[in-house]
């Protein structure tokens, strides 16, 4: 028959082989608030108030993002960026969309803003017990330059104090 361009071969989807669904990065509103403040319940035992999120909503030194897949948030980040530096405050995601990247991908857009606003070095605080999120913070390059002891409540448990260096290495600090 004629010389018509042919469709490529489409891959088969079989039940095993479930369609991700897409992940959108966006800055938090009002609007998100108790999806965040319900994701903060499940993930941290001395979780912060809705009061607090509210509270760092539009404020300057603050990156506030969400994360969400068809417009339901599914995970969230507070970073502050002052002084040239930065400090992870929050960062949590629904646990059936853990183990995903989507912890990594809210991590890069705070680090994203972090260079964008010249921020010379992150710091953030990690427990002790939270392996999977401290090879994600070392995937990134951060190291450990601290400890706090007894930093966390409920249960009691020391943090690891992290540090990523954005500024090139010898560059004089503003």
């Amino acid at each position: 028959m004629g010389g018509g361009a042919r469709a490529a071969a489409r891959p088969r989807m079989t039940a095993r082989e479930p369609v991700a669904p897409a992940v959108v990065l966006r800055e938090a509103r009002a609007e998100d608030l108790d999806a965040i403040v319900a994701i903060e319940r499940r993930a941290f035992s001395d979780p912060w108030s809705r009061e607090s999120f509210a509270s760092v909503l539009g404020e300057p030194p603050v990156h506030f993002g969400v994360a969400t897949v068809d417009d339901v948030v599914i995970g969230y980040v507070v970073a502050w960026f002052l002084a040239g530096d930065g400090e992870i405050g929050n960062i949590a995601v629904e646990d059936e969309h853990r183990a995903r990247g989507v912890g990594s991908r809210l991590l890069d857009g705070a680090l994203e803003a972090a260079r964008a606003r010249r921020v010379e070095a992150v710091y953030l605080e990690v427990r002790e017990s939270n392996i999977a999120a401290q090879r994600m913070y070392e995937r990134r390059g951060f190291t450990r330059v601290g400890r706090r002891r007894r930093y966390y409540r409920r249960p009691e448990e020391d943090a690891f104090i992290l540090r990523l260096e954005l500024a090139a290495p010898g560059a004089p600090r503003r």
